[in-house]
């Protein structure tokens, strides 16, 4: 059978190969007997890897590959660690060690990303059927890769991935990354494919070809096109960086356009041609003007009109001299023909075949907390959403050594929080209002008793103690429980509520902006129930995704927050679920909240713009030490009180 893992005859001619190409299209059925490797370059990634979000999504995805027959058993998926400082190698050796269906490869130093995805390239292709590169952090949609490998069937050499939109960058990076595109084009003609960004796949024909390519200064996104082969797109939609930032900082982002741009066109040199003949042809119709007025006996003065052209002349001659100097400097690395990555170690059990019971995370099919429905992708990227009744969540499972690390000291101050024990007191006038609400539905709250799920650093408790016999919390977070203990001496425990054992029964259980939080809120409220009084009362407050904010917003709805945010109800499947859990829900209503400026400047310029420079700046002038109430009536309080069953 031919199929793309045979190697060309040199001396083949086009009409052996053309008939090559039809067999291996209609002998393309056998898909099982291709191998792949999926090709991972990691930098500093071990906040990803660590969580095992990238390592269980990728093996779901190959283990769904395998089984649907769209690739062999013997596919591998290929990290490459380029000169990582923190413990990225350990984590890939040990992950190695325990899944051999993961290989890797760690280079000497850091040579960058286009270097390391070169090496992951020809280092597969002597054992690879195909190959497709995505990036450690998975915000580019592996559920495309399907689409890849079957337009890999239909006879595709090289498959792009194309972003549909753009929509979930900051105004900045969506223009800088529409000007970059602009010029490639306009520089560089249709040797680039716009908004693709090294999420591909490549058939051992192309790869073979790519190792042709010798140079020293590499993009990928240019040399590539320039194979030719047969090729198409694919479009998918990118999702947010569930955990660390982005590698790719702005003087990188610089140098990768530099590099491309003179890696791909003269253009630039031609630019400097045409700007000095410009020049040259002004300076001959200006001397002739002189000249004519001299013969005409007009005084001319001279001092202005010599030093702006001095300093226009010299301005354009040194930068002519350092667009000329920029390829003399690449054409001196490559004569020097040092060598574009160095390999310090790598494993790779090509042997081994994957058995789809062995090595391969929890694969049962993901069902709908509220009432049991089959999960499918929705039109939110990264979010499963019920085909019965509309409710939506995350694909994620996060480990419980992960949630103790989320919900750190950092997370109440620097990462989702500026500094919460600072709003203190802003966030304490939010709780009175709420606990005034509470009040209607109770008889007499100084014989009643409650309880919070998620009590962070005490400050309900605090405000509770006043109106309540007793108040006790519990909160994952050592750390702020700490302070709740030992600063404002309440009852509060460190630990998760569904291990926690208690023989009180409560009048009221809240939870303040929490069940979101929760790997298992049906648990929860299952609980709950069970601690719960004779008509007692849970309270929640949480974001609505059904909400007409939420519905404008889509993916870029603030409360849209993976991995913290782990569910995201809406009015109706919030009440369906505690109906079926045995309560009965007497209020929803959607109050307004009090906020520092602090916060909401923080929210914005830190957690979504990345412009934490500009919110430090605006910090020491405090100009942030002020109160608003917003209410865009997408946050919803909820009361229910529990029915005998």
């Amino acid at each position: 059978m031919l199929g793309y893992g045979l190697k060309r005859e040199k001396k083949e001619n086009v009409e052996s190969i053309s008939r090559n190409q039809k067999n291996e299209i209609k002998n393309a059925g056998a898909k099982g007997d291709k191998i792949l490797y999926i090709i991972c370059p990691c930098y500093n990634e071990s906040e990803n890897l660590e969580s095992g979000y990238t390592f269980n999504k990728l093996e779901l995805l190959m283990k769904e590959l395998i089984s649907s027959s769209l690739c062999s058993p013997q596919s591998r998926i290929l990290m490459v660690n380029d000169g990582s400082s923190d413990n990225t190698q350990e984590l890939l050796e040990k992950k190695h060690t325990e899944n051999p269906l993961f290989s890797y490869i760690n280079l000497s130093r850091n040579f960058g990303h286009q270097y390391a995805l070169l090496c992951g390239l020809l280092n597969v292709r002597q054992y690879a059927d195909v190959t497709i590169t995505v990036d450690a952090d998975l915000q580019q949609d592996i559920n495309a890769v399907k689409e890849f490998l079957q337009k890999y069937y239909e006879g595709y050499e090289i498959v792009y991935g194309v972003r549909k939109s753009r929509e979930s960058d900051g105004a900045f990076k969506k223009w800088s990354a529409n000007l970059f595109y602009d010029m490639m084009e306009k520089m560089c003609g249709g040797s680039i494919i716009k908004n693709h960004a090294d999420y591909r796949l490549m058939s051992k024909k192309a790869l073979n070809t790519l190792a042709e390519f010798e140079e020293t200064n590499l993009f990928l996104r240019g040399i590539i096109p320039l194979i030719g082969f047969k090729s198409c797109k694919v479009y998918f939609e990118v999702s947010p960086r569930r955990y660390g930032e982005s590698k790719y900082t702005l003087k990188k982002m610089v140098k990768l356009a530099a590099d491309g741009i003179t890696s791909l066109s003269i253009k630039p040199i031609r630019m400097v041609f045409l700007g000095g003949t410009l020049i040259f042809s002004l300076s001959c119709l200006i001397a002739i003007g002189y000249f004519i007025m001299f013969l005409l006996g007009k005084n001319i003065s001279g001092y202005t009109s010599i030093i702006m052209s001095l300093w226009l002349l010299g301005g354009m001659l040194m930068m002519s001299i350092g667009c000329v100097g920029e390829y003399i400097g690449k054409m001196y690395l490559e004569t020097k023909k040092r060598p574009r990555y160095i390999v310090d170690s790598m494993k790779n059990d090509v042997h081994f075949i994957y058995e789809q019971d062995a090595f391969c995370v929890n694969m049962e099919e993901k069902k709908c907390i509220v009432c049991g429905g089959r999960l499918v992708s929705g039109s939110l990227q990264g979010l499963l959403v019920c085909e019965r009744c509309g409710f939506i969540t995350t694909d994620l499972e996060i480990s419980e050594e992960e949630i103790k690390r989320l919900y750190s000291a950092n997370y109440y101050n620097g990462e989702e929080y500026a500094n919460y024990i600072l709003d203190k007191f802003i966030i304490q006038k939010n709780f009175k209002k709420r606990l005034k609400h509470i009040e209607k539905y109770l008889n007499n709250t100084r014989e009643a008793k409650l309880f919070e799920i998620g009590c962070a650093y005490g400050f309900f408790l605090q405000v509770a103690g006043q109106k309540f016999d007793k108040v006790a919390g519990i909160d994952i977070s050592s750390e702020a429980i700490t302070y709740a203990r030992n600063t404002l001496k309440m009852e509060a425990y460190a630990g998760d509520f569904l291990a926690f054992e208690n023989n009180e029964i409560y009048d009221v259980v809240c939870m303040w902006d929490t069940i979101e939080h929760l790997q298992s809120p049906e648990l929860y409220i299952e609980k709950i129930y069970r601690i719960l009084g004779n008509n007692g009362l849970i309270c929640i407050t949480t974001g609505d995704i059904g909400s007409l904010n939420a519905r404008i917003r889509g993916q870029k709805w603030r409360q849209i927050h993976p991995p913290t945010h782990l569910h995201y109800f809406s009015r109706k499947t919030l009440k369906e679920l505690l109906e079926r859990k045995g309560f009965k829900v007497l209020n929803v209503s959607y109050p307004a909240n009090i906020l520092s400026l602090n916060t909401v400047l923080y929210t914005i310029l830190c957690l979504k713009l990345k412009y934490k420079k500009l919110y430090v700046f605006l910090d020491k002038l405090k100009v942030t030490r002020v109160n608003i109430k917003i209410n865009l009536h997408d946050f919803m309080f909820v009361i229910a009180q529990k029915v005998e069953k």
